[in-house]
């Protein structure tokens, strides 16, 4: 799933932390208990999305996505809740996580359950009998390498993110002056691709290319490298950004991260070379505790220019929802202030403010192993300050994803 680019980045979701509190967790366990007791005959249809699942939930273990492989063990147990590898996994995840009350708690229910298999329930007799953080068994065997290709076709409303105000004033010595202005937020078609390659524990890059409008529309482009390594102990993750926009402007990125549990710390450093314009970013992300189904992140990063205009601060918070199975609703907020006025022509150099919603519905199908379709429909909105950069888009989109191997 990708999330609209209301000035940031998708990949900000790839934080992927969850946090259950231990009171929840024990009151999951109790509950899964009377719930299996009642538990109709498990269907074929059930049974298969109950493994699909499961399959999901190892990859993203195989890639260390753990809120991506708890919301997927949960699923699993959503369809079958006598699934016995979803419930063991699910078990080890919680207490690799540091989550030990809850691990414990989960741990106990599932060697009094008598469903449980003679070979699982010596497996967690004995993590529970040892010291927990120490005596994990090691994670599923990690895949080399892995690759992921996309291609969506779609239609949008407002594919250039117009304003769509009829008059504009401004804000002249001699006294203010409105003039008509021409609209031209047309309709458009939308077609994109994306490529992303992972060599694990290593490296990847991730490539996108989006054209709109046809034959004779605009094209944008990005090219991102990734990776991760160990400075003084301590684990870091860098990156590398090209980025062409609609305008045919480009902006050259690099960046060095240090994650901290649900924390993560960015610095970096940006030029924009037709805009003679560059300077430093520095960023915060924090993963809020929720349950499995929802993931929020909330971010805040300052971008600093040192030569050119426009230095910024933005806030904003990250959201997705697995409301039922195959159904995944997301959203995003960010608020966005320059720190100097944008244009003595424009609200007499007032400092340009601006607050950004994107809303969207998605569905999604497997049909197959490493196959998966997508449908979303989307609503975004900018508010301002500044008339002319509020704008108003709607669409649909349609997504075809192949996974190596």
């Amino acid at each position: 799933m990708s999330l609209h680019p209301v000035a940031f980045n998708s990949t900000a979701l790839h934080v992927g932390f969850c946090r259950w509190p231990a009171a929840l967790c024990v009151l999951l366990a109790l509950w899964a208990g009377a719930a299996l007791a009642q538990a109709p005959e498990l269907n074929a249809q059930d049974g298969a999305e109950a493994d699909q699942a499961f399959e999901q939930a190892l990859k993203e273990l195989q890639l260390e996505q753990w809120g991506q492989a708890e919301l997927y063990l949960e699923r699993s147990l959503m369809h079958n809740a006598d699934h016995a590898e979803a419930r063991l996994q699910l078990a080890l995840l919680l207490a690799r996580r540091g989550q030990l009350d809850a691990a414990r708690a989960l741990i106990e229910s599932l060697i009094d359950d008598p469903r449980t298999p003679a070979g699982h329930r010596e497996r967690l007799q004995t993590l529970l009998a040892s010291s927990m953080p120490l005596a994990l068994p090691p994670p599923p065997a990690r895949l080399p390498a892995q690759t992921k290709a996309e291609i969506t076709i779609g239609y949008t409303r407002n594919p250039y993110a117009r304003s769509s105000l009829d008059e504009l004033t401004l804000t002249l010595a001699q006294g203010s002056i409105t003039l008509p202005v021409a609209r031209n937020d047309q309709p458009a078609g939308t077609v994109s691709l994306a490529l992303r390659h992972v060599v694990q524990d290593q490296w990847g890059l991730e490539v996108n290319q989006q054209k709109w409008g046809g034959s004779e529309g605009r094209s944008a482009g990005s090219l991102l490298v990734f990776g991760a390594g160990t400075v003084a102990g301590q684990g870091v993750q860098w990156s590398a950004l090209a980025l062409r926009s609609l305008d045919d402007t480009t902006r050259q990125a690099v960046g060095l991260s240090i994650p901290h549990q649900a924390w993560r710390f960015t610095a970096g450093l940006f030029n924009e070379s037709a805009l003679e314009r560059r300077g430093y970013t520095l960023r915060f992300d924090r993963a809020l505790a929720m349950p499995p189904s929802l993931q929020f992140v909330g971010y805040a990063e300052l971008e600093r220019a040192t030569a050119g205009k426009s230095s910024l601060a933005r806030a904003g918070i990250l959201a997705e929802w697995a409301v039922a199975p195959s159904w995944v609703v997301s959203g995003q907020a960010t608020l966005h202030r320059d720190l100097q006025g944008y244009s003595p022509l424009l609200e007499s150099n007032a400092p340009r403010k601006m607050l950004a919603a994107y809303l969207a519905l998605e569905r999604h199908w497997e049909p197959a192993p490493r196959w998966r379709i997508a449908g979303r429909v989307h609503a975004a909105q900018r508010w301002s300050n500044i008339s002319l950069f509020e704008y108003r888009d709607a669409g649909v989109q349609l997504s075809l994803q192949r996974l190596w191997p």
